[in-house]
């Protein structure tokens, strides 16, 4: 009885003793996965490290770079701004040289004593005609109807004068009347 008692204690011995390898071995191989995945993960961190950093590189440079495109899209609209202003100047220049040899024509004009449209423009110079054709007393009448196609007889035919105030210029326009008598 002993010794069968014994005999089970060496047989349960055993099998605790291969149960605990058993486990051992378990342990072991968990231990060896558990520094593999360990190694991979550290692996991992320092790849996702390395692509923060470069990812931190490349928001620096293209902030960067949007700074500067920025300054330089500054710069641009400053450039148009004064582009658009020197077009409006030299625009202005323009007319106001155009307008002078208007006024220069129209001097020469004037002191030719002849009526051109530089001196009183046709719609002006018809207005005129109109409001002189009120005015004369009948039987006389100006020499032509008064319409737009005998607008360039009346510049032909009329004779100016001009005098000077302390503040105007003033013409005198000379036109041929006829009489029906």
């Amino acid at each position: 009885v002993m010794n069968s008692k014994i005999d089970d204690a060496n047989i349960r011995n055993d099998e605790i003793y291969h149960d605990t390898k058993d486990q051992l071995t378990v342990l072991d191989n968990m231990h060896l996965e558990i520094l593999n995945h360990s190694r991979v993960i550290n692996k991992m961190i320092y790849i996702l490290k390395a692509y923060h950093q470069v990812m931190h590189d490349n928001m620096a440079q293209n902030s960067r770079t949007e700074s500067v495109f920025s300054s330089l899209f500054n710069t641009l609209f400053q450039y148009l701004k004064l582009s658009c202003a020197l077009s409006e100047i030299k625009d202005a220049i323009n007319l106001a040289v155009q307008r002078m040899n208007q006024l220069h024509q129209a001097v020469e004009d004037l002191a030719a004593n002849r009526m051109t449209s530089n001196l009183l423009p046709p719609h002006q110079f018809l207005e005129v005609l109109k409001s002189v054709k009120q005015v004369i007393p009948p039987p006389a009448k100006l020499f032509l109807d008064v319409k737009l196609e005998n607008l360039h007889s009346f510049y032909k035919f009329a004779i100016i004068k001009s005098y000077a105030t302390e503040t105007q210029l003033r013409v005198l326009i000379k036109l041929p009347l006829k009489n029906d008598n």
